[in-house]
């Protein structure tokens, strides 16, 4: 069940950019995924027993708020038995090059290196 939730980084860069979505994963401060004791949804980041706690959303949550914030839009599809993705502007323009002809062997390698991308131009 792991594997539905972004990486570690991702999750970083998503808490400096201010994702405020409900998660039911989360890392703690030794990049460790964990889900709550009581298997709720919570929001936001946050700190317990000093120890900080960051969002750890799903994959389609991101692409979601990618396009909610019209950010960007992420598009990925399987050709050839590989993952090919490509990240697009609100305007439907081609945002990166570096994507480009660029073929992943999982769904998820595609959109950890996209949403990557994506944030990489954010910053």
């Amino acid at each position: 069940m792991h594997k539905q939730f972004v990486t570690h980084q991702i999750a970083e860069d998503l808490k400096k950019l201010g994702f405020d979505e409900n998660c039911f994963g989360w890392y703690d401060g030794k990049k460790s995924f964990f889900f709550p004791a009581n298997n709720t949804m919570h929001t936001r980041n946050s700190r317990v027993n000093d120890v900080t706690l960051i969002a750890a959303p799903l994959w389609q949550q991101v692409i979601d708020w990618l396009d909610t914030k019209n950010l960007f839009s992420v598009i990925y599809r399987l050709k050839n038995s590989k993952y090919e993705c490509q990240l697009h502007n609100e305007c439907g323009g081609l945002v990166s090059d570096d994507l480009f002809g660029e073929q992943f062997s999982t769904r998820q390698e595609a959109l950890e290196a996209t949403i990557l991308t994506a944030l990489k131009t954010i910053k």
